[in-house]
C-alpha cells in the first residue's frame, strides 16, 4: 500500500519548515533520512513525535485513516521502536480490542493491527532481562500473548453473520509468529500453560463451523506440534497429538473431511487438558447455521463416545455431562452455542439430589424439549430425546423406555403447547419429575 500521504502528513507535522521530498523512497529510506542523525543515532525527539502522532491516528474517526496508520506503524524499521516498543505494541493491541461490537466494530482494522504486531515481532530481538522498551522481554511476551488470545475469541457478528472470523484467523497466525520467534531465542518465555491455552484454542477452532477458519487453525496446529520448538515437557500429550494429527496431512481440516475430523477430535475428550475447548467447538458444530453433514458427523462422533464411555467408564461419562453443562453455562449469551438458559435452573431444581448420570442426561434432553415454546424447537428436541432413549436403552432398565419412545413417536409436537400437556406430564412422571411449573 502507498503510504506517501501518511508520511507527508507526519513529516510536515514534525518538520514544518523543511522542503520535504519523499518521491520514490521506501518506508525504510524515509525513516533513515528523517529520523537518523549523522552518527546513525536515532533522533529521539523526532521519533517520539512521529510515533505519538501515528498512534493517535489509531483512534481517528475515519476508519480509512486508522487502517492506513496501522499499516504504516507495522512497516517502520526496528530503530523507530527504540525505547518505545512496549508502548507501540500496547497501542496496537488496544486498536484490536477496543469497541467490542456494534456499529463501530471494524474487523479490517483489527486484522491490520495484528498484522502490524506480527511485523514488529519479526524485527525485534528477544531479551528476557531487558525492560521491554527496546526488545521483547517476558512482560512484552505476556502482553502480546494475552491480547491475541483474547482476539482468538472474537465472535462478533452483524447482518452478514460472523465477521469476527477474520480477527480470529489473524490472531492465530499472530500467536504462531510470536511463539516461534520467542521460543527459538528463549524457550523459557513460553510457559506450559501458554502452550496448553493456545493449542486448546486452536483445537476449538478446528472443530467449529467455518471451513476456511477450521482449515487455517488446523494447518497452524499441525505445523506447531510437528515443529522443532515443540517440547514434550511443555505440551501436554504431545505424542498423542502427533499420532492423531500426522504431519503428512496439512489439509486435514479442510472442507469435506468433517467425518474424519470429528472421529479424531472426539478422542481428545478424555484428555482433561483439551477436553473443554474441543467440546465447545463440537457443540458449535452440532447446531445452528452449518451444513447438514457437519452436524451429523459431529453428533455421530459424540453419540459413539457416549455409548462407549457409558459402558466402559462411568466417571468419564459423568465428567462429559458436567463439561457439557459448563460449555452451555459459559456461552449462554453466545449465538454459536444456542441453548435454553433455563435448562440450568431445571437441572438444579429437579436433579439436585440425583447421582444417576444417565438420568441427568435424559432430564436435560427432556427439559429442553418441554420448555421451548417454539414448535420447531419442540419437535427437534423430542427427536433428540427419542435418540437418547434408543442410545441408552440398555442402561435405562428402571424406566419404561418402550412406552416413552412410542409416546414420542405418536405425539404431534407441532400442536399447541396446551394440547401437549398430557404427553409432557406422562414423560415427566416416568422420571418422577414434576412438569407443573412448565405448563
Amino acid at each position: 500500500m502507498d503510504l506517501a500521504d501518511q508520511w507527508l502528513t507526519i513529516l510536515c507535522h514534525i518538520f514544518p519548515n523543511e522542503n520535504i521530498d519523499i518521491e520514490g523512497l521506501s518506508c525504510n529510506d524515509i525513516a533513515k533520512e528523517f529520523f537518523l542523525l549523522d552518527n546513525d543515532q536515532v533522533n529521539s525527539n523526532a521519533q517520539n513525535e512521529a510515533l505519538s502522532f501515528s498512534l493517535h491516528q489509531l483512534h481517528n474517526d475515519l476508519p480509512s485513516r486508522r487502517f492506513k496508520y496501522t499499516i504504516l506503524i507495522g512497516s517502520l524499521p526496528e530503530f523507530m521502536f527504540q525505547n518505545q516498543l512496549q508502548n507501540v505494541l500496547k497501542s496496537l493491541l488496544e486498536a484490536i480490542l477496543f469497541n467490542s461490537g456494534g456499529e463501530n466494530y471494524d474487523s479490517k482494522l483489527r486484522k491490520s493491527a495484528i498484522a502490524a504486531i506480527e511485523k514488529i515481532i519479526r524485527k525485534c530481538s528477544v531479551d528476557a532481562a531487558c525492560d521491554g522498551t527496546t526488545a521483547i522481554n517476558r512482560d512484552t511476551t505476556r502482553i502480546i500473548f494475552d491480547g491475541l488470545l483474547k482476539a482468538m475469541n472474537d465472535y462478533s457478528s452483524n447482518s452478514r453473520g460472523d465477521v469476527g472470523f477474520i480477527v480470529r484467523e489473524a490472531a492465530m497466525s499472530g500467536i504462531e509468529t510470536l511463539l516461534f520467534h520467542v521460543t527459538e531465542q528463549d524457550p523459557s518465555l513460553f510457559e506450559k500453560s501458554d502452550w496448553q491455552l493456545y493449542l486448546g484454542n486452536l483445537l476449538q477452532q478446528t472443530a467449529e463451523k467455518m471451513d476456511r477458519t477450521r482449515a487455517h487453525a488446523g494447518a497452524i496446529f499441525i505445523r506447531i506440534i510437528h515443529s522443532d520448538v515443540a517440547d514434550a515437557k511443555k505440551i501436554p500429550r504431545l505424542n498423542a497429538l502427533q499420532t492423531l494429527f500426522p504431519k503428512k496431512f496439512p489439509d486435514f481440516f479442510k472442507r469435506g473431511r468433517s467425518a474424519d475430523i470429528f472421529s479424531r477430535l472426539i478422542k481428545l475428550l478424555p484428555m482433561k487438558e483439551y477436553a473443554y475447548p474441543v467440546l465447545s467447538g463440537i457443540v458449535a458444530s452440532s447446531g445452528g447455521y452449518v451444513s447438514q453433514s457437519m452436524c451429523q458427523h459431529a453428533r455421530s462422533a459424540v453419540a459413539k463416545y457416549l455409548r462407549e464411555s457409558s459402558k466402559e467408564n462411568k466417571q468419564q461419562f459423568n465428567d462429559f455431562l458436567e463439561m457439557v453443562l459448563l460449555v452451555y453455562e459459559n456461552n449462554n449469551r453466545t449465538d454459536s452455542h444456542p441453548f435454553p438458559s433455563c435448562v440450568m435452573n431445571i437441572l438444579e431444581t429437579e436433579s439436585v439430589t440425583s447421582t444417576d448420570a444417565l438420568k441427568i442426561e435424559v432430564i436435560i434432553s427432556t427439559a429442553c424439549a418441554m420448555i421451548e415454546f417454539s414448535e420447531s424447537i419442540r419437535c427437534h428436541a423430542a427427536d433428540q430425546l427419542y435418540v437418547a432413549l434408543m442410545t441408552f436403552e440398555d442402561s435405562l432398565t428402571n424406566y419404561r423406555t418402550k412406552q416413552l419412545m412410542a409416546l414420542l413417536a405418536e405425539t404431534v409436537w407441532l400442536d399447541s403447547l396446551s394440547g401437549l400437556r398430557t404427553a409432557i406430564t406422562q414423560i415427566y412422571q416416568v422420571f418422577d419429575l414434576s412438569a407443573n411449573h412448565l405448563l
